[in-house]
């Protein structure tokens, strides 16, 4: 197995979500000008993530649900939710688009987000231990960035 592969097994392996869960890498926009860029796990119908203003880059968590296409999730500081996001989910879960809600629901701006990347698990079993951890594959068509995932993958 190539070192690289077993080194980003490890860093991400304490952070990858449960196995059956789906992860994507989003980057969008509320209110058209905010550019956000954004973590989510859809495991059946429970979402958990998070996201950060390009400008701030601090982590706001995100706990939600999903019905179908629809997404509902909670802006979470803390543990206190300071806001949130409404809206609709392609089939496929690449494209969202919504609202981000204040908490005390009086301010509502436009949201749209398109995912960049899918992340993929990779487990290793050995006799004793199961080493598990993820790569994302980026959707992008560029060389540059498919070189990258195939580096990533161990191609």
């Amino acid at each position: 197995m190539p070192i690289r592969l077993l080194c980003l097994m490890l860093l991400f392996g304490a952070l990858l979500p449960a196995l059956s869960a789906q992860r994507f890498y989003y980057t969008g926009t509320i209110n058209g000008a905010l550019a956000v860029q954004m973590e989510l796990s859809f495991d059946g119908n429970q979402v958990r993530g998070h996201y950060f203003y390009e400008t701030v880059g601090a982590d706001l968590d995100l706990d939600g649900n999903r019905v179908g296409s629809s997404l509902a999730m909670e802006e979470l500081v803390d543990g206190k939710v300071t806001g949130g996001f409404t809206g609709r989910l392609s089939a496929d879960l690449r494209a969202i688009t919504g609202a981000w809600i204040s908490p005390d629901g009086a301010r509502k701006l436009s949201f749209s987000a398109t995912a960049v990347a899918e992340y993929k698990t990779v487990t290793v079993k050995r006799a004793g231990y199961d080493l598990s951890g993820s790569y994302p594959v980026f959707l992008n068509e560029s060389p540059a960035l498919q070189t990258l995932t195939s580096s990533l993958a161990g191609g």
